[in-house]
């Protein structure tokens, strides 16, 4: 409706312009000024409104630039955008007690995060885009997910050992997730593939490395990869893959840095 009206006013300013009505104009003050106003307005509601749409400029619409992606151990403050992540991919029903994962990060062990920085026609961004959790874990824990008894999303920090310890037997891919906003599934896998070896070299009691795919990616991402095999656990809920570490003791991998940008 406002395009409609400036529109019609625009159009009767010439007719407000022609001699004879600009001597009526010139004559009455009142409605010299009304006039005025009249152009005025329709100048400023003409090039409010008519005017080219955003959609024709492909500027705002395109993908961001990715400047740079730094890999980095997870922080107290990342939780929430690690959480909108995993929401991202998962039910609620299946993640982790948030306290409990809060203790789990706050180790400094487990959980490491890609951050981008990333740039559009609206300026830079600099924001955490996915992340992966790998957990030192007991045979005996190992075993209680097999069966059933215990699930992952009842997982607690005193489940996940420290990767030194002589009691961490495998290696368990709990987590890796990408935002939709931005992939850098390529970058954490390499990262998380470093993470590994580096660990291994650390520990040498860990035998295994296990996961649980939920998402069909994460399964055929996991048949891709060397060395895993599905695992019969004889409970339908739950379908585990697994590798030795043999598979993933190479020397042509990354050295691991804590803080890794590419």
């Amino acid at each position: 409706m406002l395009v409609v009206n400036a529109t019609l006013l625009l159009a009767a300013i010439p007719l407000a312009l022609t001699t004879e009505n600009r001597n009526i104009i010139l004559d009455h003050p009142f409605i010299a000024v009304s006039t005025l106003i009249a152009i005025e307005l329709a100048v400023v509601l003409y090039f409010a409104f008519i005017r080219k749409p955003i959609e024709e400029d492909p500027e705002f619409f395109s993908d961001p630039e990715k400047l740079k992606t730094t890999l980095r151990f997870c922080k107290a403050e990342d939780n929430e955008s690690t959480e909108e992540i995993y929401f991202e991919w998962f039910d609620k029903s299946l993640s982790i007690d948030d306290t409990e994962y809060e203790k789990i990060v706050e180790r400094n062990q487990f959980v490491r995060v890609a951050e981008v920085v990333t740039k559009n026609a609206y300026g830079k961004s600099t924001f955490v885009a996915g992340y992966y959790a790998v957990f030192t874990i007991s045979s005996t824990t190992l075993d209680d997910l097999y069966s059933g008894k215990l699930k992952e999303k009842d997982l607690t920090s005193s489940h996940v050992l420290d990767i030194n310890s002589p009691d961490a037997a495998v290696l368990y891919i709990c987590e890796v997730v990408s935002s939709k906003r931005c992939s850098v599934r390529e970058a954490l896998m390499s990262d998380m593939l470093s993470y590994i070896v580096h660990i291994i070299s650390k520990n040498s009691n860990i035998k295994k490395i296990s996961t649980w795919p939920y998402t069909r990616y994460g399964k055929k991402l996991v048949q891709a990869k060397r060395g895993f095999n599905k695992v019969e656990t004889g409970f339908a809920g739950n379908l585990y893959y697994e590798a030795s570490v043999g598979s993933y003791s190479r020397s042509d991998v990354r050295k691991f840095k804590p803080v890794h940008e590419i």
